[in-house]
């Protein structure tokens, strides 16, 4: 008998990831960009799924999902095993629950988890899976946007990674401001957090830290800790 295959989605504001997985591990990853999901792509991906397990950020593709019955959207409200110490849960979003249920299901202790994409989150989830809350600021990619925007002068700059700080160019200059920028931000916030909780692990997640993982103080990178959290959430809701 074949074994049931199931189709995990995490839906972010630049980029939507993919992966089929058995319920045991996850394969055929892929990544698209959420600008490009529409009706008729969304329809090639799903249809062919009896469950199709989605986190997901966008509310616009989630008006998409509802003619789908095979989709269980996992967020804030029914997120199993895990505890919200938050003022206002259903602020929280999908992303960053499904992260703390997969880091603690995965490493069996307390964990910082970074993640950066349009924007970057730094949360605390504790070993008895509590999720306690954390802090978001504007990712890379906005505030390099957000520089073209508002000056005359400065084009939209795609960051890479520096090896000099000092700008020789305006180019330069923006790549330098950011890049170290963000370093020394997300390493200062970091060292806040495990000055509360020493004994945390910390963890860097999805794939917008990839030009800083080699200067910022992780513990473990781990790209598609979303997806698996997904994959721990089938069992409850298979019941």
């Amino acid at each position: 008998m074949k074994a049931k295959e199931y189709l995990l989605v995490d839906i972010g504001n630049s980029t939507s990831v993919f992966s089929r997985c058995d319920g045991d591990k996850l394969y055929s990853v892929k990544t698209v960009l959420t600008k490009d999901m529409d009706a008729c792509r969304i329809d090639k991906e799903l249809s062919s799924f009896d469950s199709v397990y989605v986190s997901s950020v966008v509310p616009s593709i989630d008006a998409l999902l509802i003619k789908y019955p095979s989709v269980k959207h996992v967020d804030s409200l029914n997120i199993p095993k895990l505890t919200l110490n938050v003022s206002l849960p259903s602020q929280v979003g999908a992303d960053r629950v499904v992260n703390a249920l997969s880091a603690v299901s995965q490493y069996h202790r307390s964990c910082i988890i970074v993640d950066s994409g349009t924007a970057t989150t730094i949360c605390y989830v504790s070993s008895d899976y509590v999720y306690h809350g954390g802090i978001i600021f504007p990712g890379m990619g906005i505030a390099s946007h957000s520089l073209a925007m508002h000056t005359g002068k400065i084009p939209f700059i795609q960051v890479q990674k520096q090896d000099r700080f000092l700008g020789k160019t305006t180019e330069h200059a923006v790549q330098s401001g950011l890049y170290f920028g963000y370093i020394h931000m997300i390493n200062g916030f970091i060292a806040q957090f495990k000055s509360h909780y020493p004994d945390a692990l910390i963890i860097g997640a999805g794939s917008g830290l990839d030009i800083l993982n080699d200067a910022i103080m992780l513990d473990v990178t781990n790209p598609h800790l979303t997806l698996q959290g997904l994959m721990y959430c089938i069992p409850f809701f298979s019941k």
